[in-house]
């Protein structure tokens, strides 16, 4: 796996370059850059090193312990995505896309929210080569891509999980992703 896989920055870039659509973004620690993202429209930010849940721009800044117009971290800034969110897991490079809507901005935060195993069809077979041509040159034999949905209607590519949690999804998807995982690792034995 390339080292590249722990470092959003620069797998969004790397995205960029297979041709993949990425929200306008911005890596800052600074209050005056985030005022100026929410004066644009509705924004969010995540933490660069991840570990926590994706909130309203307005709520970090009102939770951020600013100190001289600076937050202690940095953070991605991006604009506001709507659902339907795609997870697209690789299984060496068969997808398995998944479909999530939720009330919250990050369905991870709640219950409220629905997944519903869509297979390997429900996915445009140019953007299902991007992600598999960047799953290959990230070393990524397993891996999920996180898609969700600009107010134009067009997909954005939010990040790579290299070791992505999936339980949850194979139970939706009736044990498709551990079938999957066993053929691939049988058929290399």
């Amino acid at each position: 796996m390339s080292a590249a896989c722990g470092h959003k920055s620069l797998i969004l870039t790397a995205a960029r370059a297979y041709g993949l659509a990425i929200p306008k973004t911005r890596v800052t620690n600074e209050r005056e850059t985030l005022s100026t993202a929410m004066a644009e429209g509705p924004a969010i930010v995540k933490p660069v090193a991840g570990g926590a849940y994706t909130l309203d721009a307005t709520a970090a800044d009102a939770q951020t312990d600013w100190h001289d117009g600076r937050a202690p971290v940095p953070a991605f800034v991006q604009e506001k995505l709507r659902y339907p969110e795609l997870r697209v897991f690789f299984v060496g490079s068969a997808p398995h896309v998944f479909e999530i809507v939720s009330d919250d901005l990050d369905y991870r935060a709640g219950r409220n929210h629905s997944i519903v195993y869509r297979g390997a069809s429900a996915l445009d077979g140019l953007l299902a080569k991007k992600l598999a041509a960047l799953a290959a040159d990230l070393g990524l034999d397993f891996c999920a891509f996180d898609l969700k949905t600009a107010d134009d209607g067009d997909l954005r590519f939010m990040e790579v999980n290299s070791g992505p949690m999936f339980a949850a999804f194979d139970e939706v998807a009736r044990g498709a992703l551990c079938a999957a995982m066993i053929d691939w690792l049988m058929a290399r034995k």
